[in-house]
């Protein structure tokens, strides 16, 4: 995947003046000036093994199941918080991303049948931080500051990452349980 790459925005770093993309050798990427446009090669396997996340998608309309007036997964993962009238879902319309710091949640968007049209919105149930969809294609760049959009009726087309817990090391573990007692000093 080919993608355009302006000087100064977020993925670059600058170094003495100089920019280069942060993946990638220096043979595949030249240096540039702040000013020029060049073709960047973006290597999407690296860049996930590099910082240890998970892609994830929202739910397939063909998931999504209705229980009382909620719609939700058949896993119960997902669930929507408002009460619809609507019948059957349509079809996936999107997904944003709410946060700050570069942490948020995705919110899955849908259409239904329902006369009048509301978007059926649905929320994971575990309150997993999402990564901010900032270097993803298909997203939207940043809305007041808060949050972005993917307009799509692929599911695959908006994907986004969840950081994985790095397993801790033995000697973390052992550190966490190692006894260490308290010393008192009593200067009576």
């Amino acid at each position: 995947m080919k993608t355009w790459i302006v000087g100064g925005i977020a993925g670059l770093l600058s170094v003495a003046g100089l920019v280069y993309w942060r993946y990638g050798s220096e043979d595949e990427m030249t240096k540039f000036s702040k000013r020029q446009i060049m073709p960047v090669v973006f290597d999407e396997q690296r860049y996930r093994s590099e910082r240890d996340v998970s892609v994830q998608y929202c739910p397939a309309k063909s998931e999504l199941v209705k229980r009382g007036n909620i719609w939700h997964t058949k896993d119960d993962e997902w669930l929507s918080h408002t009460d619809s009238t609507a019948s059957e879902v349509t079809e996936f319309i999107g997904a944003q991303w709410v946060g700050t710091a570069h942490k948020g949640q995705v919110m899955c968007m849908y259409s239904t049948d329902e006369v009048i049209a509301f978007t059926l919105t649905l929320e994971s149930k575990n309150a997993t931080l999402v990564s901010e969809p900032e270097h993803l294609p298909n997203w939207s760049a940043l809305i007041d500051g808060r949050y972005r959009v993917c307009r799509s009726s692929n599911v695959a087309d908006c994907a986004y990452e969840v950081e994985r817990k790095r397993a801790k090391t033995r000697d973390e573990i052992m550190n966490e349980i190692r006894w260490q007692p308290k010393t008192t000093r009593n200067d009576g």
